[in-house]
């Protein structure tokens, strides 16, 4: 099975990453190394390697449909640290424009140029990806690697303007593309109000090959099979975006909470008037209710030392007890409902949730991830990013003398997420918990934008001003 895994890498990565069925089956069938072809349903079902687009000609039996795509998958990635600044991380070492295939600098580059230095060849041994040639290494790299490509702007392609609902026009950071012809299932074609073509983010691509630039479309829809999103629109040209999953349909609305949303009732998300809502479930276990006194239960969840809402050694007890372990309140269950993560959106984005991550010192104390002071390969924000990526990885980082692997996922079911020293296997303690913000703080941070908003409008106008005189 090992073989025929790491053949079927090989194949894809030769043909732009992807295959239809067939098409594979015919590739294994002309192969020289003896795999046999019998191990292919085997493969194709390693998640953890292969992702799938399902066709739609019809077998009999089950079977897997011959017009199916199959992407290449990998978990993967190039550190983000600067070139000198990581000793030891679970990525690679590369210069992200050497893996685009357009680096100007060559031998004179200060990233790493190299996929044979004694960390990167441990990698992709554990990895298992040691017999891919470099071309095929950065065609897996470039369609899994979420750090890689241009994030496609979902407010260009929602509203009725020429740049949609995009405030930033020409100077947006994202690309300006229709994300249904990325995934394929554009059904305007040649009428579509949106852009067909990469020509007018070209900016957003430096370093890229002119090889892997032809090449954009096919990637990106590779990606977005990867994550689920091929086949499913993020957001609709004609209205209210629809949601991917239940994580999406229980997010609060950010331009609801920060002025008004355009959907209004039609809107998919959550209209709520902070960026978190605590609700537990009625006895019908199908409705939810809101919990009363929402503030002091956040403020209490955003303390990593807390287990619960309610202290019995505090002189001001909170009148309920939601267990966050458990997430219930009277053996009930509990959510706590959120705005997005903000590390998926620009910093311009107010009222995100800053997520924090924690590990427990011996003493007791919880310390946050880069701020202890020693030397640690990881933070909360790089650690966000990753989680939202795999809820179920295991990291391995370096702090100080010492490594650890850090497991999202608790032991034998466990909820407990903890880090485990590689050499002692010792155990800590990890929670993710998000930065407190009162009623008070949101509506500080809504007045200061407008305020900001208002010098800005102010001073174009008066910039117009001066050139109509």
């Amino acid at each position: 099975l090992t073989e025929c895994t790491l053949l079927v890498n090989a194949i894809l990565c030769d043909n732009d990453g992807c295959l239809e069925v067939r098409q594979l089956n015919a590739k294994l069938a002309q192969n020289s190394f003896g795999v046999k072809v019998a191990n292919l349903r085997s493969v194709l079902f390693d998640d953890g390697k292969i992702a799938i687009r399902e066709g739609r000609q019809r077998v009999p039996g089950g079977n897997i449909r011959p017009d199916s795509l199959v992407v290449a998958k990998t978990s993967l990635r190039l550190c983000q640290r600067k070139a000198g600044e990581c000793g030891h991380c679970d990525g690679l070492h590369l210069c992200r424009y050497f893996v685009c295939g357009g680096c100007t600098f060559g031998p004179k580059c200060k990233n790493p140029h190299s996929l044979a230095s004694p960390h990167n060849a441990d990698l992709l041994q554990r990895f298992g990806l040691q017999d891919l040639t470099e071309k095929q290494l950065f065609q897996l790299l470039l369609q899994n690697d979420p750090f890689l490509l241009p994030e496609v702007c979902p407010h260009y392609n929602k509203g009725d303007g020429p740049f949609g609902s995009c405030r930033y026009t020409t100077s947006c950071t994202k690309l300006h593309v229709c994300l249904h012809f990325l995934q394929g299932d554009c059904r305007y074609g040649s009428r579509c109000k949106r852009t067909h073509t990469v020509q007018q983010g070209m900016k957003l691509f430096k370093g890229f090959s002119q090889e892997n630039i032809q090449n954009l479309y096919k990637i990106y829809r590779n990606k977005f099979i990867i994550n689920g999103q091929c086949g499913q629109s993020l957001t609709n040209s004609v209205g209210p975006s629809k949601p991917n999953s239940e994580g999406e349909r229980n997010e609060i609305c950010l331009y609801n909470i920060r002025k008004s949303c355009s959907f209004k009732e039609k809107c998919v998300r959550v209209h709520w008037n902070l960026p978190y809502k605590w609700e537990v479930l009625h006895r019908d276990g199908v409705t939810w209710k809101d919990l009363p006194c929402m503030e002091e239960i956040e403020k209490a969840y955003s303390d990593p030392t807390c287990n619960s809402s309610w202290d019995p050694l505090s002189a001001s007890n909170i009148k309920q007890h939601v267990d966050f372990k458990t997430m219930t309140y009277k053996e009930s269950p509990v959510r706590r409902l959120s705005t997005a993560s903000s590390v998926l959106h620009p910093p311009h984005f107010i009222l995100t949730t800053q997520w924090i991550w924690y590990w427990k010192e011996d003493n007791g104390l919880w310390i946050e991830y880069g701020q202890g002071g020693g030397d640690t390969t990881v933070t909360s924000e790089t650690l966000e990013k990753m989680y939202l990526a795999d809820k179920d990885a295991e990291i391995t980082f370096q702090a100080g003398k010492h490594q650890y692997t850090l497991h999202f996922k608790g032991d034998e079911g466990s909820q407990t997420m903890f880090q485990q020293n590689l050499k002692y296997k010792t155990k800590r303690e990890i929670r993710r918990r998000p930065r407190f913000v009162s009623p008070q703080d949101v509506n500080d941070i809504k007045r200061y934008c407008a305020l900001l908003n208002n010098i800005w409008k102010f001073a174009n106008q008066g910039a117009k001003n001066r050139v109509l005189h």
